[in-house]
């Protein structure tokens, strides 16, 4: 079963990331947060492929090494590879299309949340092999979090409050402004805005 975090514990833990990779971050004003850079200071490593036909699997993150499968696109079928712990699979598809930028760093800040909340429980499992043990209730749990702590990373609630406070003074959409200034979707700030109460 999923531990339990409390959402204040998910907000500290992405400030603490963000303040580790440099502790006057939060100085500097609105900007968009380093994901990669930050992922790379946990010792993870980033890797692009295609990870299904489809293209409805768009991060991975690997707990243990062995083998994963991923979609060859040159062979038009699926091939196993061999993969090392502490490494972040991202879907190389997310790299086709400038739009995708917003879903490509919230994918990489996904996968960075479960390894940093999750990797007690799958290590030694395998994701795959943890998903389907577990209930769906700890599945949603799981997810849930990695989302939260994945928001958090990208739109740290200290820099958010300040630029949304800022922007309502302004003339046009603010989603849209903010959405830009953090690198993000629009669908993921309208959601953070709402989690933080701000609207």
């Amino acid at each position: 079963m999923a531990d339990y975090w409390r959402l204040e514990e998910l907000e500290n833990i992405a400030r603490g990331a963000i303040l580790r990779y440099d502790p006057h971050f939060f100085k500097y004003g609105v900007q968009a947060v380093p994901i990669e850079q930050i992922a790379e200071n946990y010792g993870l490593a980033i890797d692009f492929m295609r990870l299904s036909y489809n293209g409805d699997l768009l991060g991975r993150m690997i707990f243990d090494d062995g083998v994963i499968e991923y979609y060859n696109t040159e062979a038009d079928r699926y091939r196993l590879i061999d993969v090392t712990a502490g490494t972040m699979m991202i879907d190389s598809s997310l790299l086709d299309r400038p739009q995708s930028n917003g879903r490509l760093r919230f994918t990489i800040a996904h996968e960075l949340a479960h390894w940093v909340l999750h990797k007690r429980i799958f290590k030694g499992t395998e994701a795959m092999a943890a998903y389907q043990k577990s209930d769906k209730r700890s599945k949603n749990r799981v997810e849930f979090q990695a989302n939260y702590l994945g928001s958090a990373f990208l739109m740290p609630a200290p820099t958010l409050k300040l630029a949304y406070n800022k922007s309502r003074s302004e003339k046009g959409d603010v989603i849209a402004k903010l959405a830009k200034a953090f690198e993000v979707s629009k669908e993921a700030m309208r959601i953070r805005i709402k989690e933080l109460g701000l609207n």
